[in-house]
């Protein structure tokens, strides 16, 4: 094998392990430097660790990585970064003090198909002027319309909620889109749902679910720590 495929074997295996460590700490989210120095990341460079020890690394205080390893693991992170194999998002820390939007919450929503064909059969009476109506339209105009509700209800105290994702579902009877919120409080959630997404045309009905226990924003608490 010539330098350069040793090379190129090598940064494969270092991208390897940077993801099978990614995957030990799912559904968390690790900061790089968190990453590069976790006992997963440890775990996953042992080749005596199977799948129970990589799960079991945090209670394990045998695998360590060397200074050297974590400075290489770390190049190879920013090169995952680089070319997109990874990507690092900004997103509010909840529980954070300056944010403090503690809670999260889903908005499971049903749509109403007659009058989304309603409005199907309108626009291409009118000439097709305009965006089609679709479940995606309704799903930005919802976006769209949670983006002025925040603004319109921000305070000296902060933003009562933050939209954290919207999802289209398929293959359900009862439920067509999700949506993932961030919020202050009950009240607030509550608010943002009747005045925000269930006036908006198309929406038959809405479930609303908090979320009792979040692994992902637990992690980052105990992070921020």
């Amino acid at each position: 094998m010539s330098t350069d495929d040793q090379k190129s074997t090598a940064k494969g295996e270092a991208f390897d392990r940077l993801l099978l460590a990614l995957v030990a700490h799912s559904p968390k989210r690790p900061e790089r430097q968190a990453l590069v120095s976790s006992t997963f990341l440890a775990a996953v460079h042992s080749s005596l660790a199977d799948a129970d020890a990589i799960l079991d690394a945090e209670n394990n205080k045998g695998f360590a990585l060397s200074e050297a390893e974590k400075r290489n693991a770390a190049k190879t992170l920013g090169r995952m970064v680089s070319s997109d194999a990874l990507r690092e998002v900004v997103v509010p820390n909840g529980l954070d003090e300056r944010i403090n939007l503690p809670e999260s919450g889903l908005v499971a929503v049903s749509v109403s198909l007659p009058d989304l064909n309603a409005d199907h059969i309108a626009w291409i009476s009118g000439g097709r002027k305009g965006p089609e109506p679709t479940q995606e339209l309704l799903a930005d105009t919802i976006r769209d319309n949670t983006v002025r509700w925040i603004i319109d209800n921000r305070s000296e105290t902060g933003i009562p909620l933050f939209l954290k994702d919207i999802w289209i579902v398929h293959g359900s009877t009862s439920i067509d889109m999700l949506i993932l919120v961030m919020y202050r409080s009950s009240r607030d959630f509550m608010s943002y749902v009747r005045e925000v997404v269930q006036r908006v045309r198309g929406v038959l009905g809405t479930q609303t679910m908090q979320i009792s226990n979040n692994l992902a924003l637990n992690h980052m608490q105990s992070a921020s720590e």
